[in-house]
């Protein structure tokens, strides 16, 4: 004789399953964002020893001498364009028209050449001294104090 299951047996049957698949979501949402925080250490790392072979003195900063040269050098007017400036580059590189990259006047620097040198001038500031500015006519001024 058949077995007959009650409506309340499949409607608790359902809850299971659907607890379990919330389980199963929430484990799978958990790997996800190992992985994502995997990648970002490896690329956070990647970049740190990047910066540190390239300026050599700035592995001996404190972390907040260290956070003062970044805003004082590379997070500022010049820095962000020079940045902005990269990213478009890359975003073209990525689509690989290279009709773009050669219209939007951004050249991609072989390993051979040479960046361009920017003109460094002496200007007087707020304070009565003399800060230096650097202008490059890709990437605009910085004003060193």
């Amino acid at each position: 004789m058949p077995r007959t299951i009650s409506i309340k047996q499949r409607v608790n049957t359902q809850r299971e399953k659907v607890i379990q698949m919330q389980n199963e979501l929430k484990r799978l949402q958990q790997l996800e964002q190992a992985e994502v925080r995997k990648e970002q250490t490896k690329r956070l790392c990647r970049r740190a020893g990047i910066l540190e072979s390239v300026l050599p003195d700035t592995a001996g900063l404190s972390d907040d001498l260290f956070k003062e040269f970044l805003v004082s050098h590379a997070a500022n007017k010049f820095g962000i364009n020079i940045l902005n400036k990269l990213i478009e580059r890359q975003k073209i590189m990525e689509t690989g028209n290279a009709k773009e990259l050669s219209s939007k006047s951004i050249t991609v620097p072989e390993k051979s050449s040479k960046p361009a040198v920017p003109r460094i001038e002496t200007v007087p500031d707020d304070d009565g001294d003399d800060a230096i500015l650097f202008t490059d006519e890709d990437y605009g001024e910085l004003v060193v104090d």
